[in-house]
Parts: structure tokens; C-alpha cells; sequence
């Protein structure tokens, strides 16, 4: 994993409004710094807005992790941005107790704007708002003023290329010596968030094995986009994950995924005819040992589970053929081993089916709109749930996933649904042509249910099933209003929907 020197922590809004003054601020302080050191620092900074969703993008964590330094640029946009605060935040869960090292803070904070009377609602931005003040008000830390009168200074301002200067200056300085300190604790510090181990895959370009692991990973990561996933994918976004573990001793490999592994809740591996490479020092293909030590784990641990997927052809080595049974015996032994079908699939609904806990109802909070949007896990990763999805987001909304097993045709709609209907402005029910019909049916039935208890809110389903209409007839207690999916210009009469009197 590549490392980085800094990650500048950026609201886009400040850039683009005040004359894409942050790019300049990074050009100069890595010419500066060049012309310091004879080198350019290595420098992490997001102009492509990669964070969408609920949850911060596996790039942006995985740079954060592997930097020295983390800079924000403050200004009262910034702490009203939720993914400014994720980043903040996370930094600063991620290193704990190595934020201050000899004195010297890894967070060296910047004023674009006077922030300090940022006033956020009584809600999450409130708590998250609080803890980056407390922590910049609490810390003797290195504090860079870039505000003059009503308005930064500019770039072309003489004074900007004094302050860079000295800037620079004291980044070196803490470049130079906040290495050192924080390698004199060498082993990472394990996170308390939830991690899935989806582990090597080895062969060449396109072979079974690798080509499913890249389908999982891409997955995850679309998932996560649209908060439907919050799992870390370990060893990938580990600070010192090894690209390709060739080359390097037992002992280190043993080491690194045994960290992985205690971190995790899970592990995905998967196996085809390839061994792939071996560790520098033994005989024992890195694939076998990363399942050895994953196997040792769920028997340590009743709560870790290990999924595996193996495809054989006849061509297959021996050798590979006995560690294959290998991972049969043990999952006749084991309840913690499972063996999975050899498809992206099946392995990404197993998973999701193990790690499915309903969340409690949110309380109220002034500020936050809420729309409740049905729909099962087959619906995951349709285009036109995602649309849908990215709709509800792009309206200032946030999404109040299902409540119920969406696979279980027994449905108590006492059993917190009344909760996140009534915290939500909305309703969106999706009925998919591809969902099962039965499925289909019991989303309207919970509805109907629901119905005859509380008077609901606004209403929509929205239809992609030629089928549907029966179970449409059947909800007598409420008029939901019908939005075709299947015709052009769906999309604004979901946000109609959402915003009428915008529309009005």
C-alpha cells in the first residue's frame, strides 16, 4: 500500500469558491517543500469527490491510513460537511493514542474561514462538531492561520507565499522526526470496526480464483457506496498490506494475517487450481496458510466464521486436490466453516445474510428528513434500486433501510417498522419485476398491516413488475400512489414525490 507524508482534508465547496485556492495551497507547499528537501512529500488529496453514500470510500480510508500527517482545511462549510467531519473523525479514532507524539500532533489544522461560531442543529452533526472542537481546543497543536479580513488570502497575495514558506517549514520538521515515533510502535493498532478478511487470491490475469475475489471486492465497495455494507475489506485496507505477499518469510506473512484475521469478523477465500506463490523461506503456498490460520481462528473464536469456495478442474495439482479436501473435512467438523458456491453471488448474499442486523428506529432529530424505503435483498445492486437510491440521497434524505427478514413471509408489523414509518416523511416501496412475486406480495401485505395500526405518511411505489397490480387491489386501508418505473421520466416524479411543494 502506497504511503503517504499527508491527506489534506478538504471541503470542495471552499475550493471551487474561492479560486480553487486549495489546489494552489497543495501545488506551493510541495514546490516549497521540494526545494526544501530535494524531494517532493507525498500528497493525498481527493478532486474527485470519490465520497457518495453513507459511509467514507474504501480509497479515501485506506489513504488516511497510510498517512503521517492529516491537515484540514477549517472553515464553517467544512464542519457542516459530513464527509470534512467522517474524515476528521476517523483519523482521529483511527490513531487514538498515537495523535500526540512527543509533543507533536499528527492533525495540523489550517483557518481558511472563522469556523469557531459554527452553530450545527441538535443532532449526529452536533456530537461529531463537538468532538473535532474539543480536540482542537484541548490540544497544544501546531495552528496555521491562512484568513485575512473578509476573506482568505489569495493566492497571489505575497504574504500567501510567506505563510506557505514557513508552513513548509514545520511540516518538514514533522515529517522528518513523526516517522520515527510512531514505528516505535510497529504493530497496527487493531480497529473496533467491523472488518470482513477477503483473502488472496493468486494466478494470472482472468483465473478463477482472482477473477472472483476482484468481483467481490467491486462489489463490497458498490455496496458500501450505498451504506448496504460497512464492513472494513481487510487485508486491503490495512495500513501495511502487502500488494502480493511473494517474497517474504512465513514468519511475516503468519504475522500480518493473524493481525488481519483477529480484526475481523469473518473471512472470504476462495481457491482454484492455482497454489500460487510460496512464502521466501518454506514450501507452504501463501493461499493454504492464510486458510490454515483462518480455520485456527474460528476454532479460538465462536463468533468468526469462514466462508470458503473452492473450483477444480481435472488438470488440478494434486496437491491442491488434498488441501481442497482438507477444507471439506474440516467444514464436516467445524460449524464455523462453511463452504459457499464458487460465485460472486451466492457468496455476497451468504455473507450479507450472516451479518444482517436490523437497526433500532432513530429518534427524531431537527434537521434530518428521513424517507423509508422498502425493498429485499434481491433488490441490492439492480440499477433501478440504485436509482432510486441515488435520488433519495440526492434530495437531502436519508434512507431507512428494512426492518424485517426479507426472505421470512411471516411478518409482524409491530416489530419496529411502526417506528421508521412514523420518523419518515415518506415511503417508498419498490416492486421489482425479477424479486420473487411472493417476496413482492410481502411488501404490500407489512404495508396493509402497518396501515390498520398508523396512519401513514406519504406514499409511493414504485412499480417495475408487469404482475403488480393485484397486489395493488389488495391494500384497501391507504391510496398509495403508483409510480410506473418501466416508463421515461420516472425519476422526476420520485422527486416530486419527495419535494412537493417545490412542485407545487
Amino acid at each position: 500500500m502506497e504511503k503517504y507524508d499527508i491527506f489534506i482534508s478538504y471541503s470542495h465547496h471552499d475550493n471551487k469558491e474561492h479560486w480553487n485556492w486549495i489546489h494552489v495551497f497543495c501545488e506551493r507547499l510541495t514546490s516549497n517543500y521540494r526545494s526544501r528537501v530535494g524531494r517532493e512529500p507525498k500528497i493525498f488529496l481527493d478532486k474527485d469527490g470519490l465520497n457518495v453514500g453513507n459511509t467514507l470510500n474504501g480509497a479515501i480510508t485506506a489513504a488516511i491510513d497510510a498517512s503521517t500527517l492529516f491537515i484540514p482545511v477549517l472553515s464553517p462549510v467544512y464542519l457542516s460537511s459530513e464527509w470534512c467531519r467522517k474524515e476528521f473523525l476517523y483519523f482521529m479514532k483511527k490513531n487514538r493514542e498515537r495523535l500526540i507524539l512527543d509533543n507533536k500532533s499528527r492533525i495540523v489544522p489550517l483557518r481558511f474561514r472563522p469556523y469557531d461560531e459554527y452553530s450545527p442543529g441538535e443532532n449526529k452533526e452536533a456530537a461529531e462538531v463537538k468532538d473535532i472542537m474539543e480536540y482542537l481546543k484541548g490540544n497544544n497543536i501546531l495552528y496555521k492561520d491562512f484568513y485575512r479580513g473578509p476573506l482568505p488570502l489569495r493566492p497571489e497575495d505575497p504574504d500567501f507565499e510567506t505563510e506557505i514558506a514557513r508552513f513548509t517549514e514545520d511540516i518538514y520538521s514533522l515529517i522528518r522526526d513523526l516517522p520515527g515515533l510512531i514505528g516505535q510502535d510497529n504493530t497496527p493498532e487493531v480497529s473496533g470496526e467491523p472488518a470482513v478478511f477477503l483473502g488472496y487470491a493468486f494466478g494470472p490475469e482472468g483465473a478463477p480464483a482472482r477473477a472472483l475475489r476482484e468481483g467481490l471486492h467491486r462489489e463490497w465497495q458498490k455496496q458500501k457506496k450505498y451504506g448496504q455494507f460497512s464492513h472494513r475489506i481487510l487485508p486491503d485496507e490495512a495500513p501495511d498490506a502487502a500488494d502480493y505477499p511473494r517474497n517474504k518469510s512465513e514468519a511475516d506473512v503468519r504475522s500480518f494475517i493473524q493481525r488481519q484475521l483477529k480484526q475481523s469478523d469473518y473471512a472470504v477465500l476462495v481457491f482454484d487450481d492455482v497454489e500460487g506463490p510460496k512464502t521466501s523461506d518454506t514450501a507452504v503456498p501463501v493461499a493454504h496458510l492464510q486458510y490454515r490460520l483462518a480455520a485456527e481462528e474460528a476454532r479460538n473464536r465462536p463468533d468468526f466464521r469462514v466462508l470458503a469456495a473452492a473450483k477444480t478442474t481435472e488438470d488440478c495439482a494434486s496437491s491442491q486436490l488434498e488441501f481442497v479436501r482438507e477444507t471439506e473435512k474440516d467444514a464436516q467438523t467445524n460449524k464455523n466453516i462453511l463452504l459457499v458456491g464458487f460465485d460472486v453471488k451466492i457468496i455476497r448474499d451468504f455473507l450479507h445474510d450472516l451479518i444482517h442486523v436490523a437497526p433500532p428506529p432513530p429518534p427524531p432529530s431537527p434537521g434530518v428528513r428521513f424517507t423509508f424505503y422498502i425493498h429485499d435483498r434481491r433488490d441490492r445492486g439492480d440499477e433501478l434500486h440504485d436509482k432510486i437510491d441515488d435520488i433519495i440521497f440526492s434530495q437531502r434524505f436519508e434512507a431507512l433501510r428494512p426492518v424485517f427478514g426479507e426472505d421470512n413471509p411471516l411478518i409482524n408489523a409491530d416489530d419496529g417498522f411502526i417506528e421508521f414509518w412514523t420518523a419518515s416523511e415518506h415511503t417508498i416501496v419498490l416492486l421489482r419485476h425479477g424479486t420473487a412475486a411472493w417476496c413482492n406480495s410481502v411488501k404490500v401485505a407489512v404495508l396493509k398491516l402497518a396501515a390498520l395500526k398508523q396512519k401513514p405518511g406519504l406514499m409511493a411505489i414504485c412499480v417495475a413488475d408487469p404482475d403488480v397490480n393485484q397486489r395493488l387491489r389488495e391494500v384497501r386501508s391507504h391510496e398509495f400512489r403508483v409510480i410506473d418505473c418501466t416508463k421515461p421520466g420516472f425519476e422526476n416524479q420520485i422527486v416530486q414525490f419527495l419535494n412537493p411543494a417545490s412542485h407545487a
